[in-house]
């Protein structure tokens, strides 16, 4: 007995999501009202191909802009680091041994780490009664007996849904985390991942293995802190009829681009309703009418317009001044160089 299992990534909870049933005043159709007066354009066409084509035209306006309602706070929670007690590894297997260690469940989820010779192994599993954890891929270095180990989370799955973080910071040391930097960007400053203590970058990852939006901290918080941020949301499908659009979003510019579709599908052999002018005529009219609602969301919420000062106050940047002694050891420069390209010094 003693197994235990639970989601790989444990921070999802930390999202301030819209309470579920409950939407703002708004005078605007639901989707069942949209694809009624689709419908009503050309009785042909089947329901479900309506819903089918409304979610997409809905997606593609999502993709337009980052409206302001598909905007949701949260934070990133960190764990700081786990020690104590050692380990035991065996070459070629996921499984690891402990020797007075405490590990609990909460360590699911985070990465187990023996040196630097091999990347943050994700754990998957715990044998609380037994103190043996599961790594995500078997070990690949040598076997090592009471060996010294630390725990820590350098992974983070921010929730289902987030297509990106807008903006993320760093309530410790006041200032804005570094959003777009990759996966390259950390290899070429810190491949061994052995810089420690607070973030001052948030780099993408590929996807969790629940494919949702997955980010690196770096360097890997060594200290149990809050980073708050707001990222953009994908909403999920229109499905029951009651269901509305984001407040956001005017669902008759949907209803223009579904009325205009309707117009054209399956074309003039086969469509006696069909009618391309007035096809044209609509969907020129719904793109001129989503650039008037992207000018009031605009109003709602700025972000075509950066002001100066706000371009300041990040966290030092990896790529120029963000410098230590790992870096320099594996980065000699003949002395007095001072390129930015080696740190500007």
């Amino acid at each position: 007995m003693g197994g235990w299992s639970a989601p790989p990534y444990p921070n999802q909870q930390n999202l301030v999501l819209p309470n579920q049933g409950v939407n703002p005043i708004r005078n605007q159709q639901n989707f069942a009202q949209i694809c009624g007066e689709i419908l009503s354009e050309n009785p042909d066409l089947d329901i479900s191909d309506i819903q089918v084509k409304v979610n997409g035209i809905v997606r593609q306006i999502y993709d337009r802009r980052a409206w302001s309602s598909l905007m949701v706070r949260g934070q990133i929670a960190t764990t700081g680091f786990t020690t104590g007690g050692s380990v035991n590894v065996t070459q070629g297997s996921p499984l690891i041994q402990g020797t007075g260690t405490n590990w609990t469940p909460a360590i699911i989820g985070q990465q187990f780490r023996l040196g630097f010779n091999t990347p943050a192994y994700n754990i998957t599993g715990l044998d609380f009664v037994n103190q043996i954890i599961t790594i995500e891929m078997p070990w690949a270095s040598g076997n090592f007996t009471s060996a010294g180990y630390f725990i820590a989370q350098y992974y983070y799955s921010i929730g289902p849904s987030i297509k990106y973080i807008h903006t993320a910071k760093n309530m410790i040391m006041a200032w804005r985390l570094w959003l777009n930097y990759n996966q390259q960007t950390l290899d070429s400053r810190d491949p061994w991942r052995a810089t420690v203590f607070t973030p001052v970058a948030l780099a993408q990852m590929p996807p969790d293995p629940n494919g949702n939006y997955m980010v690196e901290l770096w360097p890997v918080p060594s200290i149990v802190q809050s980073l708050p941020f707001i990222a953009a949301v994908q909403p999920p499908n229109l499905v029951q009829d009651t269901d509305a659009l984001p407040t956001a979003i005017r669902s008759d510019i949907v209803t223009k681009f579904g009325i205009a579709w309707a117009k054209v599908w399956k074309g003039p052999k086969f469509n006696k309703y069909y009618d391309k002018a007035e096809a044209d005529r609509l969907r020129g009219e719904a793109e001129r009418e989503l650039l008037y609602m992207a000018k009031a969301d605009e109003d709602l919420y700025r972000q075509n317009v950066i002001y100066p000062s706000e371009s300041m106050d990040m966290a030092p940047d990896l790529l120029s001044s963000y410098r230590n002694a790992i870096w320099d050891y594996n980065h000699g420069v003949v002395a007095g160089e001072g390129n930015a390209e080696w740190g500007g010094f």
